[in-house]
Order: C-alpha cells, then structure tokens, then sequence
C-alpha cells in the first residue's frame, strides 16, 4: 500500500470524525431548541390555565389556548396541576379539556398499535378520566404489553367501578411480588374503593393466588370489619394462603386473631409457624406468652428467632421466659433467647416487623418443563 493510499485513509478518517462531531453538535442543538420551546409552550399554558381557574380568562379562551396546545405540552400541564388543585375546580378543568381535540386525540392514543402511545393514554386518563372511560380503561390494564398495563393501574385514582376493581386485582394475581404490591397499594389509597366488594370477593375467592392477593389487599387496608372475613382462611388447605393468613392478621389485635395466629404456631409448615409467631409479637397477644414459649424451641431456626422476637416485644411477660432457658432445657432455645435478649430496641423492632420476611419466597416450586 503506498504513501498516496495511506494519506487518503486518513483524510477519510478524519473526514468521518468531523461529520460525526458536527452531526452530535446539531442534534445537541436541535434537543435544546425544541426543550425551549416545549417549556414556553407549557409556561404559556400553564399561566392559561391560572388565569381560568381564578376566572380572569373565560372558558372559550382556554379551551382554545388547549386547541393550539400540543398533546405533549396539555399532559404536561396536566400533570402539573393535578398535584396543586383538587376538589371542584379541578372536576371543572377536566370537564373543559375532555371538550377539547386533545382529548379526542388521547381516545385515539388507547386504541393504537404502538405501545408508547398506548402508554402515553394511561397517563392522561390518569388525569382526566370519569367512569364512562371505564370499558377503555380495563382494555389498557389488560394490554399485552407490561409496562402498559402498570401505567393503567395509576387510573384507578379516577375511576374505579367493580369491572376496573376486577382487572386491577386480576392483574395483580399474575404479577412478581413487588409489581403487586405496587398495585395494592394503589388500591389501599384509593378512596372510592369498595370495601363490600372485597368483602364479598374474599369469601368467593377463585383460585389460591386470588386469595393471597386479597389477603395482602386486606393486610393494607386494616379495616377492622374485615376480620371476621380472614378468620376462616386461617384452616385453608394452600401453604401461601396459611402464610398470607399470618401476615394479614398482624394487622388486627384481638383477641380472635390472637387465637387464630396461636393455631398457626402448630402449624406443620414452618414458614406458617415463623410467619405466625412474628405477628404474635406484632399484636401484643400476651395471652400467647406459653405457646411463644413452646415454639422458641422449634426445629425450624426461623421459628425460634420469630417466637423468640415476638417474646422480647411482649415486655416482661415475654422476656422471663427467655431469661428463665437454660442450656439443660434446650440448647437451642437457650442460644437463641440469649441471643434475642442481647438485640437492642431498634433492632428488635426492625427484625421482628410483620413484613420482615414473606416466608412464601422459602416454599420451592417445580420448575415449568
């Protein structure tokens, strides 16, 4: 390869480098012009929107100044304002823009077959959605694409009737533990939400993972007139049901649940056992001191530490019958009350929590062929 070859390699290299540069240059320019405008554009209508909702603009105005708006730029403001304004003025806001282009372009953003516009509809529904959405609400927490669907679940905030509420707790039944308790927990704050109809779905769940989701729901919600409806699971036949049973009645001191959790403790599954022991300590059920005392000498290392925390959190009660084990007794139970006495305050509260451990992650499932 000769001298003029290798120069024009090089000139062509070089030529590569400065277009490469020149190119990145004027995309970063372009991405902060179009930034520029995007906020001028969102100031502007936002500033509309004020001067609307302290009546200082008329509703024709504004909903012209939504109609020159792009889509982006109204879901932006919209999402701005939802965190500032509440009660009627907002529900008349939403009554303008629903009236509005933008809108009908957000009905037209569900049903489309790209999944980010389907994404970017469940976050204006989020915003601007009122029950007659609910049929276009429940296709997108339905949608064959994930991320879709968990956007769907923030529109529950506005709409939230008995055919939302069910694809809601149905997307739940199928989702990783920590996808569903995002939704349940979306379902705890939600104030329209029917306690009835949780009522009725737990004393007719289909299915044992519907019943477990129904449980963490009821676990969240801590409505006292739920209990009578989480007893009777107590002697449900599914490992995780027993375990959810446990975890739920951590949320109701009384002296049912106290009962009920003592009949776990003799559970033949440790992880009941270790979930039931836990949510002893939680409620403060004293009357449980001899059964804590009899399971802080399980076989199960998880039991002992659960019976021997919850013994610590039920006071002197509790902790004479750490005190009073010896190495003759159990060696065992001995080493693990010493162990537990040693813990200070914190500590005792933070390992003996009712969400500490979900002891369903222990219980080993075949593998899918």
């Amino acid at each position: 390869m000769n001298f003029a070859v290798l120069t024009l390699v090089a000139i062509l290299q070089l030529v590569f480098v400065v277009l490469l540069l020149i190119t990145l240059a004027l995309g970063r320019m372009l991405s902060e012009w179009r930034t520029s405008v995007d906020d001028r554009h969102t100031e502007r209508l936002t500033l509309a929107s004020r001067d609307w909702l302290s009546g200082r603009r008329s509703a024709e105005d504004f909903a012209a100044d939504i109609e020159r708006a792009r889509y982006s730029t109204v879901t932006a403001v919209l999402q701005r304002f939802g965190n500032q304004v509440a009660g009627q003025a907002w529900e008349d806001l939403v009554d303008a823009v629903r009236q509005t282009s933008w809108f009908d372009a957000l009905k037209s953003r569900a049903h489309s077959r790209l999944w980010w516009r389907r994404l970017s509809a469940t976050h204006g529904f989020a915003m601007v959605a009122v029950p007659e959405d609910a049929p276009t609400l429940e296709s997108l927490i339905h949608d064959h694409n994930p991320v879709v669907r968990l956007g769907a679940v923030a529109t529950i905030r506005r709409v939230l009737v008995e055919t939302t509420l069910e694809a809601v707790l149905e997307l739940a039944d199928t989702q990783q533990r920590t996808v569903r308790r995002y939704v349940l927990e979306m379902l705890t704050l939600n104030q329209g939400l029917d306690l009835r109809l949780i009522q009725q779905r737990l004393d007719d769940a289909d299915g044992t993972r519907q019943l477990r989701t129904l449980l963490n729901l009821v676990a969240g919600l801590g409505v006292p007139s739920f209990l009578d409806h989480v007893l009777p699971h107590a002697e449900h036949p599914d490992l995780e049901v027993r375990i959810a049973v446990a975890r739920t009645l951590a949320r109701f001191p009384h002296p049912r649940s106290a009962a009920s959790l003592c009949s776990l403790v003799a559970d033949p599954h440790w992880q009941v056992r270790a979930q039931a022991a836990s949510a002893l300590g939680v409620i403060g059920a004293r009357e449980a001191v001899p059964t804590l005392g009899v399971a802080i000498r399980d076989p199960s290392w998880w039991v002992r530490m659960r019976a021997a925390l919850a013994l610590r959190r039920l006071g002197s009660h509790g902790t004479s019958v750490l005190e009073e084990l010896t190495p003759e007794d159990d060696r065992y139970a001995y080493e693990m009350a010493r162990y537990v006495l040693g813990l200070d305050h914190a500590a005792v509260a933070e390992y003996g929590g009712p969400s500490a451990v979900d002891y369903s992650d222990a219980i080993r499932r075949p593998r899918a062929a």
